[in-house]
């Protein structure tokens, strides 16, 4: 399945694996002119996105079937005499059959990227994603001709949904159930103070929750620290919509959602929280 492409002019197929191999740390290399490129070594997720997943019953248990998600990959680049060209290297199941790359090994595709860009964000389909890793690396070239080249950058996908047993919730909350939810629903309160707390794994996270025109602000938590309020009034209703993300550090980590009961639309959907602790 080919990807779209979110930003960036050109499109390409981005795919992954079931066993992604581990990724190497954000690496710097640079040469004696002072070139240096720093790649993140995983992608995270892109806020404002939708996600889509596919859940099946089959022998009396419930798997993740299929699943759909935005993503990002961001570094940073510098050189004495400027940053005059960038390429960007990429191995997935659409590539199968390409070039070789030195670092990536075989079946890889490049694209030019602008000399100002500093990310890149695709669409990934889980069908191939469970095929082929996708794994990407960025190479810089200064105004002088030299070139630097980063460490390999991954995806990875998981899902805890709101039923998960990895989520709890203080305060008073409903179930509520409807096709276009993430599994078929989201935990519901308009009750300000009202918690939702999810444990998590480091890696890349985020928020999955319904936007409407009676939906209000949260306040997000991680590890006891507010990172950030977010706002789900919308004019028009949009499902699995990604609201907040983060790159978490290796460990345990707890996520807290706080409805604020915003005047006037005081309710939250909590939809799903993507983590790698999740199912996929």
């Amino acid at each position: 399945m080919s990807l779209r492409v979110i930003s960036g002019a050109v499109a390409l197929g981005v795919a992954g694996a079931l066993a992604l191999p581990a990724a190497s740390q954000a690496a710097v290399q640079s040469s004696t002119t002072g070139v240096k490129v720093t790649l993140k070594p995983h992608a995270h997720y892109v806020t404002g996105s939708t996600v889509d997943t596919d859940w099946e019953s089959e022998s009396g248990g419930t798997y993740l079937e299929e699943w759909y998600a935005h993503f990002a990959i961001s570094w940073k680049a510098s050189a004495p005499s400027g940053i005059c060209g960038q390429t960007l290297t990429y191995r997935d199941y659409d590539t199968l059959g390409g070039d070789p790359d030195p670092v990536l090994g075989s079946d890889t595709d490049t694209i030019t990227l602008a000399p100002g860009q500093r990310t890149y964000s695709f669409a990934v389909d889980g069908m191939d994603w469970w095929r082929v890793p996708n794994e990407f690396v960025v190479r810089v070239t200064d105004c002088t001709g030299h070139t630097a080249t980063s460490g390999i950058a991954d995806t990875r996908f998981g899902v805890l949904e709101d039923t998960s047993t990895a989520l709890s919730y203080t305060g008073t909350w409903a179930t509520s159930s409807f096709s276009g939810f993430s599994g078929g629903t989201t935990h519901e309160t308009s009750l300000a103070g009202a918690a939702a707390t999810a444990t998590v794994d480091g890696g890349a996270t985020a928020l999955v929750m319904e936007k409407a025109a009676n939906r209000g602000k949260v306040d997000v938590y991680v590890d006891g620290v507010r990172k950030a309020t977010v706002n789900t009034l919308s004019s028009t209703t949009l499902h699995r919509q990604v609201v907040w993300q983060a790159m978490l550090k290796p460990g345990t980590h707890v996520v807290k959602v706080v409805n604020k009961a915003t005047a006037g639309h005081p309710r939250i959907d909590l939809d799903a929280v993507l983590n790698p602790a999740g199912a996929y």
